[in-house]
This record gives structure tokens, sequence and C-alpha cells, in this order.
């Protein structure tokens, strides 16, 4: 993701409503749905992901979609709108189980290698337990937390949002970590490792937040830059 042209993300979490029918949903996703929410005001590409290790109850696929404007609020309601409206007129029942989507501004970024297209991605969803101590949260994870998740090997960039609008489930934040090698359960478990000789990047959140969901996901397929069909 490019911090310097990606302002404000559409992120949804959802599963095939049947589980036996996966490959049409992905299909469907591909060449129906993900093309159709690209056509939101202000969206400049997406990315799909899948989920290395699914949990009942959890979400094993990952849409994230980038927005050149902050107001993601407004593009998801555009959105909804436009899909409800479109998929109505056509008799189309969607095949998706929305675990999560949500709009979120980006309020900082961690870079510490580029690329258009990750191997993979960390997801946390966070609420915040005190809102009087919302700035003692964010100096802790800009400053301690998720530098030092960066700092482990495979981890190469690491994005954070606050929550817009959410459907499903309500968050605060997000935090995104881009991962560049395909050894998803492996980067993450060097990262944990990692994280040891910085005990203050996470118990300082203690109090701070709740985690509501986290997980890896791979990627699939190649990002889609979509500015050519912007409105």
């Amino acid at each position: 993701m490019d911090p310097q042209k990606v302002k404000g993300i559409i992120l949804a979490l959802v599963n095939a409503k049947d589980p036996a029918k996966e490959a049409e949903f992905n299909k469907w996703m591909d060449e129906v749905h993900c093309p159709h929410v690209a056509e939101t005001p202000g969206t400049i590409g997406y990315i799909r992901f899948e989920n290395v290790a699914p949990k009942a109850d959890t979400p094993k696929f990952l849409n994230i979609y980038e927005l050149d404007r902050p107001d993601a609020d407004a593009a998801m309601a555009w959105m909804s709108q436009n899909l409800q409206k479109s998929y109505a007129a056509k008799g189309i029942v969607t095949p998706i189980a929305a675990y999560h989507v949500g709009a979120y501004r980006l309020i900082f970024d961690r870079v510490k290698e580029a690329r258009p297209e990750p191997e993979g991605i960390m997801v946390g969803l966070l609420k915040l337990n005190d809102p009087t101590r919302e700035q003692e949260y964010n100096t802790w994870y800009n400053t301690k937390h998720l530098p030092a998740i960066i700092s482990t090997r495979h981890f190469i960039a690491g994005f954070r949002g606050k929550t817009l609008a959410a459907n499903v489930k309500p968050t605060d934040y997000l935090m995104l970590a881009e991962i560049g090698t395909p050894d998803i359960a492996g980067a993450d478990d060097e990262r944990k490792q990692g994280m040891l000789k910085f005990p203050e990047s996470w118990r300082g959140s203690q109090g701070l937040a709740t985690p509501l969901f986290g997980a890896q996901f791979k990627r699939m397929g190649h990002r889609k830059d979509t500015t050519r069909v912007k409105k």
C-alpha cells in the first residue's frame, strides 16, 4: 500500500454463505463484486487475501479497497447504496456472509520496504477501552508497538486506521502489517519471538484497548489498479 496515495480504505472480512461453493464464490467476487465495488468514487485499487488458519466463526477472506480520499465513510455509504440498487435491479442475491465491513481513515504508517503487492498481511481490529486515554494509546501504538512489529525480519510495512463507520462488528482502530514472504505462519512466529525483546511494545497496551479480531492472510492473485474506472 502506498501511503503517499492511499488516504483511506474500505476493509471487508467475509465468508462464503455456502462453504461447499467456495470456488464459485471466489469467481463471483473476482469477476462481479470487487469490480463493482471499484466503481466507488475515490477507489484506486484493491487486493484480496485468504486467511492462512481460519477458525470456526471467523472470516476466511479479506478484501482491501484503497481510496485516495480520507472520507472512507462517505465512500462506503455510496458503495453500499450502489451495490444494493444494482443487485436488486438484476435480481442478484449475494453469496457473501459479512463478518466485518469498515471504513477507515489512515492515521499512521511505518514503511520499511514499499511493495504494491505484499505476500501477506496481518490484520487487527481493536476497541478502545477508555476514550480519555486515546492519546496515550495512540502514542504507545505509534512509537512502541507498530515499530516493534516492523522491526522483525519479514514484516515490511505497517498502517493504522481510525474507524469512521463499521457494519456488523463495531471497532475503533485497525492495524495492518504487511508481510514480505509467502511463509506467513513462519513470519508471524518470528514476529512473536522478536517482540519478546521489546516488552514495552506489548505490555503497554494493558487496559487501553481490547483486541476484537486478529489473523494472518496470504495474498490471492494480484492487486488490481482501478484508477481508470474511478468516477
